[in-house]
């Protein structure tokens, strides 16, 4: 009798792989591992488009032509702003300094006349106001004290008496202004 034999089916048989369990498991395993590291990497490839678009959105808005145009305005008048509020307490400064000092005016030098008394020189340093002045007679110097005492331009009045110089009588009076706020 004659035997058949199928070399196909040898074949299969041949190649055939028996796999134990263990190796079956780790298989499984594998696969959930690739499957889990494609979805991963899928869920990373959107966020990744996500983020390039709010990038490339970003650029746009940073490099707008007419936002950095504008921001520059705004830069432009804030450093405005502060000039003028620095100007402005400056301002407030000398307002305070102008009421505080007397007005140096012609009706301030025309108070300050008296007769037989010629003004040599004034000069004003911390609100002191010195007068170097010249008379003819020897009592008008004590006559001219009390005239600027009444006058209500200086809260006091220095006098040290006077030298005569060839006749003339001369003196210096030291007078502290009043300030604005006194007068």
């Amino acid at each position: 009798m004659k035997k058949q034999f199928d070399l196909l089916a040898r074949y299969k048989e041949k190649t055939r792989f028996h796999l134990s369990k263990k190796a079956k498991r780790n298989i499984f395993i594998a696969g959930i591992i690739l499957c889990a590291s494609v979805i991963g990497l899928s869920y990373l490839y959107r966020k990744n488009v996500e983020l390039e678009k709010v990038i490339a959105e970003n650029n746009i808005y940073l490099t707008d032509v007419e936002r950095l145009t504008k921001i520059s305005e705004v830069v432009s008048k804030d450093s405005e702003i502060d000039l003028l509020r620095n100007l402005n307490n400056e301002l407030e400064v000398f307002k305070i300094m102008t009421d505080r000092y007397p007005n140096f005016d012609k009706e301030f030098l025309k108070a300050l006349e008296f007769s037989d008394i010629s003004i040599v020189s004034i000069s004003y340093e911390r609100s002191i106001l010195e007068l170097n002045l010249n008379s003819k007679k020897s009592n008008t110097p004590s006559e001219y004290v009390k005239y600027l005492d009444q006058s209500g331009l200086f809260s006091s009045t220095k006098y040290n008496g006077y030298s005569l110089d060839k006749g003339i009588y001369k003196f210096t009076i030291e007078a502290v202004v009043a300030s604005g706020e006194d007068q």
